[in-house]
């Protein structure tokens, strides 16, 4: 009938009273082996169909389905991931310390002393059978197995909808609602699934969504860091008085594009609300917010990017990422050059797609410092000045020439206050952009050759 039907039986009320629960268990298991229906025993008196199970999962999908859309849209997802991996971490250490004292205790009772003074020998203390400890070491075992069972429980998943939620649905249906004992059941039984689909969304979810996707944002943290370490090593081949100048302003740019982003996202994880645009005095507020194991790797390199030491920073970057649940990656240098290849190359393109007569400068300007010195550089047009300075020694004399000259229209074209003297810049710029893009296009001819 509840095949049939795609619905259930109690059989309990049309057994003889003298049955129990665990007869008509018995039966159903009986009937279900003989028949090999596709059926479930709840309540130990209830069949219950496949179909109805399904019926049952398709109306609490809904109910499921918002609430992973919830969690992701107001940041708790992210929360709640985060505070997961955190416990997983102390629950790991818990194993961990608790294998090492089992390892002590062996040791210390595998070697012994006796004896006093210079005459005392090293002995091996002999060993107990091994049947009058078999208590011991089965409550022992026992206690481990607690252990475990609890990390377990620890390193569970998130529960998105709960067994009451489920149960409070499954009431709704008059049939179910008078039998407490198989609505019960069957909220255990169908929380597992619904959860199990309810992350699965979730996390589809965030991952589809750039500020709530970890790997995402680590995957961009980690870039933006490894571009870090190439721009401060290209500042290196520059005079010891010109390099604070290009220091500070990476650290102004990149250094705090992921000082913003990690606060953010530590902001996201605790449930804190931040501006879109994040200022030094945003930064501080939030940092009082922050709890302690946050708040310290975070102020270390809030300060850092404040300061003049590219080397300090980043040295304050894998404490503030693995605050908040990312992880540093080791610093590949192989990488390095065929990254600085892409990098001429994308400024080539950026180049050959302007007709800015001072953004082409700059850039041709970036494109030389990497042919001559092998390595990349983070300016703003501030700095060409001064590498271009810096350049005059490793380029052809006529090449020098035609960059100064252009080098100085610019200057004239941004800073004259005479109208006549700006246009006459300007239209000597434009005559001269062709010229001045075939410099950075074909760099290996206008670079000197090292003879020696």
């Amino acid at each position: 009938e509840a095949v049939a039907t795609g619905s259930f039986v109690d059989l309990y009320p049309l057994l003889p009273s003298v049955f129990s629960d665990e007869d008509a268990e018995l039966l159903l298991k009986l009937a279900t082996k003989k028949t090999r229906v596709n059926v479930h025993i709840f309540a130990k008196t209830v069949v219950v169909s496949e179909a109805f199970l399904q019926t049952l999962i398709k109306s609490l999908e809904a109910v499921a389905e918002q609430k992973a859309r919830d969690m992701v849209a107001s940041g708790k997802w992210i929360q709640s991931v985060v505070e997961s991996k955190l416990k997983s971490k102390s629950a790991d250490v818990i194993v961990e310390s608790k294998v090492s004292k089992k390892e002590e205790r062996r040791k210390k009772a595998t070697v012994g002393k006796a004896g006093g003074g210079s005459q005392g020998r090293e002995t091996r203390t002999k060993s107990t059978k091994k049947k009058y400890l078999q208590g011991k070491t089965q409550e022992n075992d026992s206690d481990e197995d607690d252990d475990a069972r609890q990390t377990t429980v620890g390193k569970g998943e998130i529960t998105l909808i709960s067994v009451e939620e489920v149960k409070a649905e499954v009431m709704k249906d008059e049939n179910v609602s008078v039998i407490e004992e198989m609505a019960d059941e069957l909220a255990y039984y169908l929380q597992t699934k619904l959860n199990k689909s309810a992350l699965s969304l979730a996390e589809q979810l965030a991952q589809s969504n750039k500020t709530t996707n970890l790997s995402e944002i680590g995957e961009r943290l980690n870039v933006l860091i490894t571009n870090i370490r190439i721009f401060d090593k290209g500042i290196k081949h520059l005079d010891k008085a010109d390099q604070a100048s290009l220091t500070k302003y990476l650290l102004k740019s990149l250094g705090l594009d992921f000082v913003t982003s990690i606060f953010k996202l530590a902001a996201q994880q605790n449930m804190l609300q931040v501006a879109e645009n994040l200022t030094t005095e945003t930064r501080q507020r939030l940092l009082l917010e922050l709890p302690a194991d946050v708040k310290e790797p975070l102020t270390a390199i809030h300060r850092t990017v404040m300061g003049d030491s590219v080397e300090d920073f980043l040295n304050s970057v894998d404490g503030a990422m693995a605050a908040c649940c990312l992880v540093l990656k080791k610093y590949d240098k192989k990488k390095e050059r065929p990254q600085v290849h892409a990098h001429r190359e994308a400024l080539l393109e950026e180049l050959n797609a302007t007709q800015d007569p001072a953004l082409t400068l700059h850039l041709v300007t970036s494109v030389l410092f990497t042919a001559v010195t092998q390595n990349a550089l983070h300016m703003s047009g501030r700095h060409v000045t001064t590498v271009l300075a810096f350049l005059q020694q490793h380029l052809e004399p006529n090449t020098m020439s035609t960059l100064a000259r252009y080098h100085d229209l610019v200057l004239n074209l941004l800073s004259s206050p005479d109208e006549n003297a700006k246009m006459e810049a300007s239209r000597a710029l434009e005559e001269g952009l062709v010229d001045i893009k075939n410099i950075a296009n074909n760099f290996k001819q206008h670079v000197k050759i090292d003879k020696s």
